[in-house]
């Protein structure tokens, strides 16, 4: 799987982060959300929370702007968005797949 290097991150929005994981060598919307999980659980570990856990206390103000906690929430806000993504594709097919007639 290729990795993407990311520059000066913390100044990205969601969207720029999700179109470079999009655009990698067209890397998969669900290897991106599994890339992107793998990452959120290096730091969950090493700070011993949950992203979501993190993600609310960092928007409340409560941890501060280490390097770690910008990259930490542009990380979660991707996988956020990518898991909506993947959840709606899926609902759409399941959906798709059920109005078709069925082929006897």
């Amino acid at each position: 799987m290729p990795k993407l290097v990311l520059d000066d991150v913390k100044n990205w929005p969601p969207e720029r982060f999700l179109n470079a994981l999009r655009d990698e060598d067209n890397i998969s919307p669900v290897d991106a959300l599994l890339e992107t999980q793998a990452d959120l659980s290096v730091f969950e570990q090493r700070y011993n929370m949950t992203s979501r856990e993190f993600y609310a206390r960092f928007k409340c103000g409560e941890l501060g702007d280490a390097s770690d906690y910008i990259l930490w929430a542009g990380l979660y806000e991707a996988f956020s968005l990518l898991k909506q993504r993947v959840e709606n594709a899926v609902m759409d097919v399941t959906v798709q797949r059920s109005l078709e007639p069925a082929v006897a």
